[in-house]
Order: C-alpha cells, then structure tokens, then sequence
C-alpha cells in the first residue's frame, strides 16, 4: 500500500508504471493520495512566472531563477484548460513556459510525462482533497505576465465550455487546498474532501483519521456535520511594518474564531498578534502588521475547534529581490 502526499503520488503512480515494474501493481493492495495534482496547479506556472505563492515564503529573484531550470517544478505545471484568453479558454503550452520564464523542454517533457500518467492505473485509489481555501485555477497571459484567477472552466456534456445567455464563458469557483485546485487532486470515485489547506492535508487529525479508516478499509464519511472548518487568503510576503489584509472563508461571523500570528520558530522576540477580525463582503477580515523581519506562521480556529494555518514572511523587499 502506498500512501502519498502531493507530488509523491504522482511519484507513486510512475513507480506503478509497468514498464518500470511489472509486478509492483499486482503486489499493490491500495493507494491513498493526499492533495495530489494529479492535473497540475496553476501555482507552479506562479512560481515560475514570479517567484511567489511558494508553500514556504522564499525570496523571489533568486527563487524565480533557480526554478526555471527544475523538472520536478514544470512536472507540476498545469496540464488542463487553464488558460482564458478572449472568452475562450485553452491548455498551457511549452511556449507560454517559456514566456512566463520557464524551460520550453521541460515543459514538453513534463507533458509528455503527464500524458503516460494518465493510462497508468492506481490499485484500489482513494483520494482526500483540501477544500475551502482560495485556490489558484486559471490564468491569463499578457507579454509574459501572468495573472492569476480563482476560477475555472467547466464543460457541457457535449465536451464544449459552459456559457451564459450572451454566450460568455461562465467561471466556476470550485476551490482547493490554496495549492491545488479540487478538481485536480480528487480524480477517480472515493475521495474525501476536508476544509484543509495543502501541507494540512498530510498533518491535521481528520485527514490522519480518513487515512487510517481507508487503511481499515472502512467508508470515511468525511468531516463531522456541522464541522466545516474555514479557509485562510494571506500574502506571502510583506514588509515589517506594512499594513495588510488576511481574509478568512468559509465562516460568516466572528463569533468563536480566533486568528494569532507567531514566530514560526516558537521564540519570543517577537510578541504574539491577535488581529481584531471584522465582517465584511460576507467574510471575515483584518488589518495587521508584522513587527520585525522574520517568518510568522497565522493560525485561525473556528468555534467547532478546527484550525487552518499558514506561514508568511516579512522582509525587506530590497533584501528579497522583489
């Protein structure tokens, strides 16, 4: 049995590959997936277009060059229509790769690669996919700019986009982990979702309880009713001192949530932030500050005591290349 987070199951379906092992799948009692993007995420394409949106806050330049030459990064590039572009949509291509400051070969190769994925099976797959946290999901390019959208397409039955009476493209939030999208990661038949962001997935205390009810082969049911959790939207990066936003999903009032900001590394030269949230646009918001460059992690827990947290670094932007 494999159990795989991320990028390790679509490392996990390669291995299965039979022509690499040809016993290895029938020796394969199941597969668990955690926040696998199975399809991509358009925050690799992010990543290498900036630098930014990585799980860890890094500085960008150095990080925008270093990844242009990484296969394992173009692996995870999105491999499904993604791209908007005069109400119409299409897949990203190895030129806009390159454009957007990747390898163009690499890219290539990284479809190539995902193509093969597809027709290798996974024995006995379930998948657990985060939800309710905003999520990258299509892009638009413009002289080798990107922005990203958290939307995305969808299809009638006949395979051509949903449209609108005056024959728009109609845009679909359908969420995810703050990584991957859900429709991404929860591919096949059994899948879990959980109100999780990306590196949660393979941590929190329900999704460890989903993975071992499928261990058991039991039926995971999900997350307890009336247990839905909230999703997180921060930068990745700001300035000490510098006033901004962190927005909380998923929850409509501010009753029995709690948001603290702390030094990831547990020390105490910096004091703890606890924002004053307020209700706004049907979310839950706050201005802040961070005191002194550093890495913070901001945990939010709702009243049902489910938490999301996330990690964001304050630095000087001469010192991070931005």
């Amino acid at each position: 049995m494999f159990v795989a987070h991320s990028m390790g199951g679509l490392v996990t379906q390669a291995a299965l590959d039979a022509l690499h092992d040809s016993e290895l799948a029938g020796d394969t009692r199941a597969v668990i997936t955690l926040g696998t993007p199975f399809h991509g995420a358009v925050k690799a394409a992010a990543i290498l277009n900036t630098g930014r949106e990585t799980p860890v806050p890094l500085p960008h330049k150095q990080l925008k060059e270093l990844c242009s030459t990484m296969p394992g990064l173009h692996d995870l590039l999105p491999q499904y229509v993604c791209v908007l572009n005069d109400n119409d949509a299409r897949r990203l291509n190895p030129s806009d790769v390159e454009h957007l400051g990747g390898h163009r070969e690499l890219a290539r190769l990284a479809a190539d690669f995902a193509a093969k994925r597809t027709a290798i099976e996974l024995p006995g797959h379930r998948a657990v996919a985060g939800t309710g946290q905003t999520t990258a999901q299509s892009l638009t390019l413009h002289d080798g700019v990107m922005q990203t959208h958290c939307h995305t397409v969808r299809r009638n039955s006949d395979h051509t986009f949903i449209r609108d009476a005056d024959n728009n493209l109609k845009l679909f939030d359908v969420q995810g982990d703050g990584t991957v999208h859900k429709e991404s990661a929860a591919i096949g038949g059994a899948v879990s979702t959980l109100p999780l962001q990306h590196g949660a997935v393979a941590a929190d205390r329900f999704a460890l309880r989903a993975v071992q009810e499928l261990l058991r082969d039991d039926i995971h049911l999900g997350p307890p009713m009336g247990g839905p959790g909230c999703g997180l939207d921060i930068p990745d990066l700001v300035s000490p001192g510098q006033l901004w936003d962190l927005v909380i999903t998923g929850v409509h009032s501010p009753a029995g949530v709690t948001c603290h900001i702390t030094a990831a590394d547990g020390s105490t030269a910096a004091a703890p932030v606890s924002p004053r949230l307020r209700l706004t646009d049907r979310h839950l918001t706050a201005t802040t500050t961070l005191p002194a460059p550093g890495l913070y992690r901001v945990t939010v827990t709702t009243r049902d005591r489910r938490q999301v947290s996330q990690l964001i670094l304050a630095a000087d932007a001469t010192e991070t290349g931005s």
